[in-house]
């Protein structure tokens, strides 16, 4: 799902069209979200779920051993853990370790650090540490029961919500197609923003809006497999806050 952007681009598909299933009426009611944008956006310990994506892992040894491949979250949007690919050069293949939260260090310069050498791989199983099904098998190109399957409960995976479509509520009451999330913000360790770029209809531009979760109440109204991400907040508030500086972080 992180990449559905850009494959409808390549199908010649426009975003603005998605299916007339995004006219369902709003029943959940609308807020308006006062005093935001919060600026707690842009504190030095604020960071980038998309900018974590791909980043080099290194070793208690200071020594590159793999790559950021997903984070973990919860029903509350706190960060359960980080799931890197790492060996390689080990006496091993490639292979996923899932590290809890608590046990990752994020540098100052963005660098990511965790506490697994070849010795100790096997106390980072993926499974253990993130909820995963028993049984997912793991190859060098695709990890089943990683990219397919659901996590244990109350679990999800933050590739599952980066580009969702986003919907908010139009003037008569139903759902609008509004764009895609784009990235998530992270403010001591748990979600503090979902970042959203609009399609050409509304700029286009990119606009932060505070993470609540839930399926209900609060800002966002998502769950785990669901296709879209929805704010229930106006076409005319949810336009009307300064854009997002990605850049100011």
């Amino acid at each position: 799902m992180r990449y559905r952007e850009l494959i409808l681009a390549v199908a010649g598909v426009s975003v603005c069209g998605l299916p007339a299933a995004a006219q369902d009426v709003v029943d959940a009611g609308t807020v308006v979200p006062e005093g935001w944008p919060d600026q707690n956006l842009y504190v030095e310990n604020a960071w980038s779920v998309d900018r974590l994506f791909g980043r080099d892992v290194m070793g208690p040894g200071g020594e590159r051993i793999g790559d950021v491949e997903d984070v973990v979250m919860n029903d509350d949007g706190m960060v359960v853990a980080l799931i890197a690919e790492v060996g390689g050069f080990w006496d091993i293949g490639d292979t996923h370790v899932s590290v809890p939260w608590d046990m990752v260090e994020i540098g100052q310069d963005g660098s990511v650090t965790i506490p697994v050498t070849q010795d100790t791989i096997t106390d980072y199983d993926l499974f253990d540490s993130s909820g995963l099904p028993e049984g997912a098998e793991i190859s060098a190109e695709v990890v089943e029961g990683v990219d397919d399957a659901e996590l244990g409960v109350g679990l999800w995976r933050a590739s599952e919500l980066m580009s969702d479509y986003v919907r908010e509520v139009g003037d008569d009451a139903t759902w609008v197609n509004f764009g895609y999330v784009s990235d998530l913000i992270v403010l001591d360790g748990a979600i503090d923003a979902t970042i959203v770029s609009t399609t050409a209809r509304y700029g286009p531009a990119t606009y932060a809006y505070p993470y609540r979760g839930g399926t209900v109440d609060g800002y966002g109204m998502w769950r785990p497999a669901a296709s879209t991400y929805d704010l229930p907040i106006l076409e005319s508030d949810a336009t009307s806050l300064p854009e997002f500086d990605g850049d100011g972080m």
